[in-house]
């Protein structure tokens, strides 16, 4: 895994299964006030067919 290679940490987020598996935005947000050396976020869901779209 690059992130590895990179010896960066890595932060998961969770699906929510009753929303068509699309990315709990609200753990996004605790994640982003909880870690706050965050230099980047990358959301990857791109799972066919359950992968989803963010709005900004």
């Amino acid at each position: 895994m690059l992130a590895q290679l990179e010896q960066l940490e890595l932060e998961r987020y969770p699906l929510l299964r009753d929303e068509a598996w699309r990315p709990d935005l609200g753990a996004l947000r605790r994640s982003l006030r909880e870690h706050a050396r965050l230099r980047i976020i990358v959301v990857v869901n791109p799972g066919n067919p359950t992968g989803a779209f963010l709005r900004s």
